[in-house]
């Protein structure tokens, strides 16, 4: 795999300086202050009036997350795992968290005691997508004696279950009326990543307008329902890193949820979004630098004019970026112990500097390193911790 998303020579230049003044001794992740904020500017002009809502697990460190909240009109998170839930209600009371995907009720059920048992108030709009669900979470709000929110999941054309029809929608809001005052209706989500995938001849601009046809579409199912889809306090969820910038006039979203863009993870790297920029990256030490480059059984035949780099650590979710012509050799495989890579052989690194690597996402990554460490404006560096569940059961997600 070659280079594809190279830092420059002198910004490695400038994250080795640092992280050899902090003594860094193995892999570590890295966050580039300045293009983070430049990104979220940049993300809260193109979402304008609609109302930004950001994703959890797509920047999970406090920090950061609060360093984003600081700039909302309004607090408002999305929120996917139920451990990472638990931290968001203690840690910032009272905040509205809207659920990205319909949980187990084993996990509704354990969030909502353990809030209860630490006098935490909690109050998210749980995610359902079938009768079923509606059914458990009424349940939950009965045996706690409490009401509780609830969102539909609304298929736009996603295909990974919701409500896609008007019969599937309708037998939801039925099942939700006889909850009673067990439930209240949040509002709608429909999430609509396939639209950053439309092949040719459809594209993008197409897809989404079909997303917000159908979208529509189903929120008129639900005011035949008795649903008040402009009531203010009905919000319709949609968006993400990869689509948000497709949302125009026509579409219903009313809420937007985005993470990832932020830190642009090279999964990101996508036409309509090339005014973002690249603000995640890992370094790791060199530990061997070999003349050429042999391959097990097959001697010194591949990478003529190479030399061999051996790691600290290594396959990773993340795309090789420093030094220029940094490149996995196929023969010789991948390692998450000492991986090999090859460069060219007028490269200068040598052992003891710092290889980088650009992630191709951010959610899975930012919890493999630990402390993430943040250059800010003034080259200074800081050490924000990842999210993690330290409270009641002790899990680290």
């Amino acid at each position: 795999m070659a280079a594809a998303a190279a830092l420059t020579d002198a910004d490695a230049a400038r994250w080795s300086s640092l992280l050899a003044r902090s003594g860094a001794d193995g892999p570590r992740l890295l966050v580039d202050l300045e293009r983070f904020d430049r990104n979220l500017e940049r993300a809260l002009a193109r979402i304008g009036s609609r109302a930004p809502r950001l994703v959890v697990k797509s920047l999970p460190c406090p920090a950061l997350i609060e360093r984003v909240l600081a700039r909302l009109p309004a607090p408002r998170l999305m929120c996917f795992h139920r451990p990472f839930l638990d931290v968001a209600v203690r840690r910032w009371p009272g905040i509205d968290v809207l659920m990205g995907k319909p949980l187990p009720a084993a996990a509704i059920r354990r969030h909502l005691e353990q809030a209860r048992r630490d006098g935490v108030a909690t109050d998210p709009a749980w995610l359902v997508d079938t009768p079923q669900a509606v059914d458990a979470v009424a349940s939950i709000a009965r045996a706690l004696g409490r009401g509780l929110r609830i969102a539909i999941e609304l298929d736009v054309g996603l295909r990974r279950g919701g409500c896609g029809d008007a019969a599937a929608l309708e037998a939801i809001l039925a099942r939700s009326r006889a909850a009673g005052e067990s439930l209240r209706l949040a509002g709608f989500v429909g999430y609509e990543a396939h639209v950053a995938k439309a092949p040719w001849p459809i594209g993008p601009r197409r897809a989404a307008r079909a997303v917000a046809r159908r979208y529509r579409e189903l929120l008129e199912v639900a005011r035949r329902g008795g649903v008040d889809p402009g009531d203010g306090s009905v919000l319709h969820n949609g968006g993400g890193s990869a689509s948000f910038a497709w949302l125009d006039a026509e579409s219903p979203v009313d809420d937007v949820a985005i993470g990832s863009l932020l830190l642009k993870p090279s999964d990101f790297d996508l036409p309509w979004l090339a005014e973002f920029e690249p603000a995640l990256w890992i370094a790791t030490p060199v530990l061997k630098r070999l003349s050429g480059v042999r391959i097990p059984y097959l001697g010194r035949i591949a990478g003529r004019g190479r030399d061999a780099l051996f790691l600290y650590g290594g396959r990773w979710m993340a795309q090789p970026a420093w030094p220029r012509g940094l490149s996995t050799q196929p023969l010789y495989g991948l390692s998450s112990n000492q991986q090999m890579m090859t460069v060219p052989r007028a490269a200068s690194i040598a052992v003891g500097d710092f290889a980088y690597f650009r992630p191709t996402q951010s959610e899975a990554v930012m919890l493999q390193f630990g402390p993430i460490l943040a250059r800010d404006a003034a080259e200074g560096l800081h050490c924000l911790e990842p999210l993690t569940d330290r409270h009641g059961d002790g899990e680290t997600h």
